[in-house]
C-alpha cells in the first residue's frame, strides 16, 4: 500500500499497469492522471513541506525489502535527481524543506544508522540506534506517517529517537527517548519511554 500526496491542486499516487508500476498525477478536475515515471517495484514517496517536490524511491523486491533508487523529484517539470545511493529502511524531508534524513539497517550489528542527506547529493552519518519496538513499527509504515507525526521538530534542528544510542551508557536498558542535534552535538535523554514525535505546526 502506497499513500497518495496532496500536493498543492493534484494528487501524486501510485498505479499498477501491465508493464509494472506507474507514478502519476491528476488534478482535482482532470479526466485522466499524466504519467510521471515507470517503475518496477514497490514506492514510497514523501511530499516536500511545500508541496513542489517529492522523494521518491523503489523497493524492487517488494514488501519487506529495502528501499533504493532515492530521488528528488520537481512536480513543475516530473524531472528528477538522485539525492542517496544504496538501501533504505525509511526516509523523510526535514520540515524546512532543505534536506532530509535517511535511515539504513546495518544488519551486521543489528542496529538502525540515520543520516542526514542534503540535496545536494552529499551525507552525513547523523547517529546509530537501537529502536524501540514502537519507533520501529513507525518506520515500517513511515511514508503513512511522516506528514503527521514529526520525528524532527518544525525548526528542522532536532531529531527524536527511541530506544538505545550506540556509543552511550547502556544502549540496550530501558529505553529513552533522545533528542538529537542535526548539526552533530551530543544526543540528549529527554525522558524514558517508547517514542517520541513532534506536532507539525
Amino acid at each position: 500500500f502506497c499513500a497518495p500526496l496532496w500536493m498543492q491542486d493534484e494528487v501524486v499516487y501510485v498505479s499498477q499497469s501491465v508493464n509494472g508500476t506507474q507514478l502519476v498525477r491528476a488534478g482535482a478536475t482532470s479526466s485522466s492522471p499524466t504519467v510521471i515515471e515507470d517503475l518496477q517495484g514497490l514506492v514510497a514517496m514523501i511530499a516536500s513541506p511545500d508541496g513542489e517536490r517529492m522523494l521518491r524511491a523503489v523497493a524492487a523486491g517488494g514488501d519487506g525489502t529495502p528501499y533504493s533508487e532515492l530521488e528528488v523529484i520537481e512536480l513543475a517539470d516530473g524531472s528528477s535527481r538522485p539525492l542517496a545511493e544504496g538501501s533504505w529502511l525509511a526516509f523523510f524531508w526535514v520540515p524546512t524543506g532543505d534536506r532530509a534524513i535517511g535511515v539504513r539497517v546495518d544488519t551486521d550489528r543489528n542496529l538502525l544508522a540515520w543520516h542526514v542527506l542534503e540535496l545536494d547529493g552529499s551525507s552525513r552519518l547523523l547517529i546509530e540506534m537501537y529502536p524501540t519496538r514502537d519507533l520501529g513499527f513507525y518506520l515500517r509504515f513511515f511514508e503513512q506517517y511522516a506528514q503527521s507525526h514529526l520525528l524532527v521538530d518544525p525548526a528542522g534542528e532536532r531529531l527524536l529517537v527511541a530506544g538505545g544510542i550506540h556509543g552511550q551508557p547502556d544502549p540496550h536498558g530501558s529505553p529513552r527517548v533522545w533528542s538529537v542535534p542535526l548539526d552533530g552535538g551530543t544526543p540528549e535523554v529527554v525522558v524514558e519511554g517508547v517514542f517520541g514525535v513532534f506536532s507539525p505546526v
